[in-house]
C-alpha cells in the first residue's frame, strides 16, 4: 500500500494547479508553484497525496489522480482573539481530516503561527516536515504579547521535536536557531527556481531607458509599500518632469482601489499605472520593457524571501529593495538596499541609477552574473523535498543531510 502525503496548503485552488501540473504547464500566475513541485514529488517517491486548502467558495473533497484535494475554507472578516481562534480551529480541522487519510507525513506550508495544535497528532505517530516561506516574526519591531506567546507555544510543542524544515532564506534560519530544538533541527534552504524560457522577450539593456520604466510586482496591500511608491513617483516628477519615470503597478489586493482612486487624485495615473492582475505573459511583458524593479516591502510585513526581488535579477534587472526582504542578502551585488519606509529614499536610489550610467551598469553585470542560481533546479523547492521525504516515508538511503545547501552569493 503506498505511503500518504499530506500537504497543509494555503487560499489556493490545488484543482487548477493541478490540471496545470498534469498538463504540463505552468500557472497562470508568474513565478515558482511549490505546490506542482509537491505533486511531483510524491508522484515520483511511488506516494499518494492528500492536500488541504483554504480559498474561498466551497467545501469539497475531489480525487485527482493519485492526489485527494480537500478545500476548507476559513471564517472569514475576523479580528482580535477571535482571528486567532478561527485560525487554531480551521488548522486542527484540516490536521484531522489528513489524520483522517492515514497521512504518514504531513508538509506544513500555512498557519505557521498555529502548529502547536501538531503535538496531538505526534503523539499517533504522524511525521512532520516544515516548509517556511514567511520569516517567524518581523525584523524591525517587538511583538505583541498574543504574537510571542504564540510563538513561544508553537517552539515549545512543535519545533521542540526537531523536524526536519525547508526555509525560504537565510533570515528564517536565523530566526529558527533560536526557537527550542535548534541543535537537533536540520534546516534546508531553497530558492524561487525559473525556467529560462520566462524571461526569452526579455533583451539585454545597454543603459537605463528614457523614459525610465520602473516594475511593481506583487500584493496591492499598504503593507507591500505602494502608496510609498506613489509617493516616490510624485518626488521624482517635481526633480525629472512628468513621465521621465513610469511606474507599472501589477497585482491585486485589498488596497487595489483605493491605489487607482488615489492616483488618479493626484495627477499620477499617466505615469504611476496601476494594471492590477497580470497574467504570465502579461507580466513576463512588462520585465521585457523595465529598467529597474522595486520591492518596497514595509517593516510591518514579515516578508520570507520576496520571490520578486529573484525574479528582477533572473530577468537580468537590477532591484530597488530594503533589509525588509531576506531576498536581498543572496543577490546584494545586483541591488540598491534603501532605508525601509521612505518613499524618499526609494526616489534617490531611482534618480541615483538614472544619472549614474556606470552605476546602472555595475548593477546589471552583477544581476547577470547571480541570475543562473534561480535556473538551476537543484535549489528548487522540490529537489529539497523530495529527499526529507524519501527518508521519512520509504526510508531510502539517500539522507536529507547530503543535499547541497543553496550558495549564499
Amino acid at each position: 500500500m503506498p505511503s500518504v502525503i499530506g500537504y497543509l496548503s494555503g487560499r489556493v485552488d490545488a484543482r487548477i494547479v493541478y490540471d496545470r501540473w498534469l498538463q504540463g504547464e505552468p500557472t497562470d500566475y508568474f513565478g515558482t508553484s511549490y505546490l506542482q513541485q509537491f505533486f511531483s514529488a510524491v508522484t515520483d517517491l511511488g506516494a499518494v497525496g492528500h492536500v488541504v486548502t483554504s480559498h474561498d467558495g466551497e467545501f469539497y473533497d475531489v480525487l485527482c489522480g493519485k492526489f485527494l484535494i480537500s478545500n476548507r475554507p476559513r471564517v472569514s472578516n475576523q479580528l482580535g482573539w477571535r482571528y486567532h481562534l478561527s485560525e487554531v480551529k480551521w488548522i486542527r480541522s484540516a490536521l484531522s481530516d489528513l489524520h483522517a487519510n492515514a497521512s504518514d507525513v504531513v508538509v506544513l506550508t500555512d498557519a505557521q503561527n498555529y502548529w502547536a495544535v501538531t503535538f496531538g497528532l505526534r503523539m499517533k505517530r504522524t511525521k512532520f516536515v516544515n516548509a517556511l516561506h514567511c520569516a517567524l516574526r518581523p525584523s524591525f519591531k517587538t511583538e505583541p504579547l498574543h504574537t510571542r506567546l504564540l510563538l513561544w507555544a508553537t517552539g515549545a510543542l512543535h519545533y521542540s521535536f526537531g523536524d526536519a524544515t525547508l526555509s525560504a532564506s537565510p533570515l528564517i534560519d536565523r530566526q529558527l536557531s533560536l526557537m527550542p530544538g535548534a541543535r537537533k533541527r536540520q534546516v534546508i534552504q531553497f530558492l524561487p527556481t525559473y525556467a529560462p524560457n520566462d524571461f526569452l522577450e526579455v533583451k539585454t539593456k545597454n543603459s537605463i531607458g528614457s523614459p525610465t520604466m520602473v516594475l511593481y510586482a506583487g500584493r496591492i496591500e499598504r503593507s507591500k509599500g505602494v502608496f510609498d511608491l506613489l509617493e516616490a513617483a510624485e518626488t521624482l516628477e517635481q526633480r525629472h518632469g512628468a513621465d521621465a519615470v513610469v511606474f507599472e503597478v501589477c497585482g491585486e489586493g485589498n488596497d487595489l482601489g483605493e491605489l487607482r482612486r488615489l492616483s488618479a487624485a493626484r495627477g499620477m495615473s499617466h505615469s504611476f499605472r496601476v494594471h492590477g492582475f497580470c497574467n504570465r505573459v502579461e507580466l513576463s511583458g512588462r520585465f521585457a520593457t523595465a529598467d529597474l524593479v522595486v520591492v518596497p516591502t514595509r517593516t510591518e510585513f514579515e516578508e520570507g524571501f520576496a520571490m520578486i526581488v529573484a525574479e528582477g535579477i533572473t530577468a537580468g534587472i537590477p532591484v530597488i529593495t530594503s533589509r525588509v526582504c531576506p531576498a536581498l542578502e543572496v543577490v546584494s551585488p545586483a541591488c540598491m538596499e534603501v532605508q525601509p519606509d521612505d518613499p524618499q529614499a526609494y526616489a534617490d536610489a531611482i534618480t541615483a541609477l538614472m544619472l549614474d550610467p556606470s552605476l546602472y551598469e555595475a548593477k546589471r553585470q552583477a544581476a547577470a552574473t547571480l541570475r543562473t542560481q534561480f535556473f538551476d533546479t537543484a535549489n528548487s523547492y522540490g529537489a529539497k523535498l523530495k529527499p526529507i521525504l524519501e527518508k521519512l516515508i520509504l526510508g531510502k538511503t539517500q539522507n536529507p543531510e547530503t543535499v547541497p545547501e543553496v550558495p549564499l552569493v
